[in-house]
C-alpha cells in the first residue's frame, strides 16, 4: 500500500512540474515544431536599426537603445494542434523571475507582457499574443526604463 500512495504522489509532482512552464521552455518547446518562425536579431544589427529610429520616433529609439537582442516565435504557419498546446503553455506559465507588466483578454485576442524587474526598469520583456488565427512570443533582451514602457503602454 505505501508503494502505491509513493507512486500516486511522485506521478502527481512530476505532473505538476510538467505543466509549469518557465519562459525558456516555452520557447525551446515551440522553436522546433513544424511550422513555427523562429528569428533572432543580435546586438549589432539592433544597433544599426537604432540609428535609423533616432529622428523617426522619440519613444521608440529610446527603448531600442536598452535593447541587445530581439527573439521572435511565429505559429502563423503552424497547425491548429500546436497553436491550441501553445496556448495551453503559456496559461501554465509561472517563471518567478518575471512579473506580469500587462495582460489583456479582448474576446479570442489575448495579450501578455511580461518582465524581468530590476529595479524601476525592466530587462527581459517578454510579449505574447495569442487569438484564433496567431501566435507570437517576442522577447526582448537588454533593459528598457520604466518610464519608457508606462509611456508606451498610455499610447
Amino acid at each position: 500500500m505505501k508503494k502505491i500512495v509513493v507512486l500516486v504522489v511522485m506521478m502527481t509532482l512530476m505532473l505538476q512540474g510538467a505543466a509549469a512552464q518557465t519562459v525558456e521552455s516555452l520557447i525551446n518547446t515551440f522553436s522546433t515544431e513544424k511550422g513555427v518562425e523562429k528569428t533572432h536579431v543580435g546586438k549589432a544589427m539592433m544597433r544599426l536599426g537604432a540609428v535609423f529610429l533616432k529622428n523617426k520616433e522619440a519613444n521608440l529609439s529610446h527603448i531600442a537603445k536598452g535593447i541587445n537582442s530581439v527573439l521572435v516565435l511565429d505559429l502563423d504557419d503552424c497547425s491548429k494542434d500546436v497553436k491550441q498546446r501553445f496556448a495551453s503553455a503559456v496559461d501554465s506559465l509561472n517563471d518567478n523571475a518575471y512579473t506580469s507588466v500587462m495582460e489583456t483578454n479582448d474576446g479570442d485576442d489575448r495579450v501578455r507582457i511580461l518582465g524581468k524587474p530590476d529595479g524601476n526598469d525592466l530587462r527581459d520583456v517578454v510579449i505574447i499574443s495569442i487569438d484564433n488565427d496567431d501566435c507570437t512570443l517576442v522577447r526582448l533582451e537588454g533593459k528598457v526604463k520604466g518610464k519608457d514602457v508606462k509611456k508606451l503602454i498610455d499610447d
